[in-house]
């Protein structure tokens, strides 16, 4: 029989802290915990990670990249840097849907 995913058993991170870092013990997350932390990066509800700068020149896919990379390489990401990998990311992913608003 086949293990099931338990939640992770963590605080809401501080205000201004990666979000990611309350899964950082977790192995293996729920759906529950997957749908926690997509919530938390589409924040304009589209079910969608848009890659366009929203007002305050960032962009949904960004934050969960700047984030995601901190976490596993315990490093922040300098701007430039975070443009190369935007970049990279959403060539690779021509092999999904995107819809024309730039979201993933």
């Amino acid at each position: 029989m086949a293990e099931e995913a338990q939640t992770c058993e963590a605080a809401a991170p501080a205000e201004g802290s990666n979000f990611l870092a309350q899964f950082g013990d977790c192995h293996t997350i729920s759906m529950s915990d997957f749908m926690t932390i997509w919530k938390n990066y589409d924040t304009d509800k589209s079910g969608f990670l848009d890659v366009t700068p929203n007002e305050k020149g960032e962009s949904e896919f960004e934050r969960f990249l700047v984030d995601l990379v901190e976490i596993v390489f315990a490093e922040k990401l300098q701007d430039d840097a975070l443009k190369n990998i935007t970049e990279v990311m959403i060539s690779s992913l021509v092999w999904f849907p995107m819809e024309a608003s730039g979201s993933v």
